[in-house]
C-alpha cells in the first residue's frame, strides 16, 4: 500500500515494490497535505497516533505508520485508501 501512495510508479502504471517515501509530505513539497508512507491526512493521524509519536507522520518511523494503519484499517476499511485500494483490488 505504502508504494502505491507515496512510492514511485512504472510505465505500465504500477507501483515500483519498496519505492515508499516514508518521509512524505516532509522534506518536499507534492502540492498536497498527505503525509507519510501511507499518506494519513493529518487529522487521521492526530486521532490514531499514539502521544509519543510524532506529530507528523513522515516523522514516524515506518512501523509507527503500519501500526496506525492497521489500527485504521480495523475502523474504516481499504476505503481509507480508496484510491490504490482501488488499484490493488481491496476496495470493499
Amino acid at each position: 500500500m505504502a508504494a502505491c501512495e507515496s512510492g514511485d510508479w512504472s510505465a505500465e502504471g504500477e507501483p515500483e515494490p519498496d519505492s515508499a517515501r516514508w518521509d512524505y509530505g516532509l522534506d518536499f513539497d507534492h502540492g498536497d497535505r498527505f503525509q507519510g508512507g501511507l499518506n494519513f491526512h493529518p487529522a487521521t493521524w492526530d486521532d490514531y497516533r499514539e502521544p509519543e509519536m510524532p506529530a507528523h507522520a513522515g516523522r514516524a518511523t515506518r512501523w509507527q505508520e503500519i501500526v496506525i494503519a492497521e489500527q485504521v484499517l480495523a475502523d474504516q476499511g481499504w476505503d481509507a485508501w480508496p484510491v490504490c485500494s482501488e488499484k490493488m483490488n481491496l476496495a470493499e
